[in-house]
């Protein structure tokens, strides 16, 4: 049996309340995460222009939950999306996986965190 938490899942329409993240969102903050250290790679406002570049680059993502874990793993990359009075933070691990709301998740697709530095360059 499939349970739906582990169905695929598009991250703009399964884990916002609005996929117009132009609408909603106040900030988005993109941290490398090393050696117990964040440093900020962008912080992008409502207005700025590479948040439309965010949007369609999210908008393709598409994961599916896992059981595999993180425990081994390190945090690569941090994606801070602060919208309405909340903010979801996704964190990217170096073997590939990346949590969201304390679940493990795949990106399906091929996706990769790359995407996210080419939209905010």
């Amino acid at each position: 049996m499939l349970y739906s938490e582990y169905q695929t899942k598009n991250l703009l329409q399964d884990f916002f309340p609005n996929k117009d993240l132009e609408e909603i969102v106040n900030k988005m903050t993109i941290w490398e995460v090393g050696n117990g250290t964040n440093k900020s790679l962008a912080i992008i406002n409502r207005d700025d222009p590479r948040l439309e570049d965010m949007r369609l680059a999210l908008s393709t993502w598409e994961v599916k939950r896992t059981l595999l874990n993180n425990k081994k793993a390190d945090v690569v990359y941090q994606l801070d999306i602060t919208y309405y009075d909340h903010t979801l933070k996704i964190f990217f691990y170096n073997n590939g996986l990346l949590a969201i709301d304390g679940q493990t998740y795949k990106l399906v697709n091929g996706e990769t965190f790359d995407e996210i530095l080419k939209a905010i360059h």
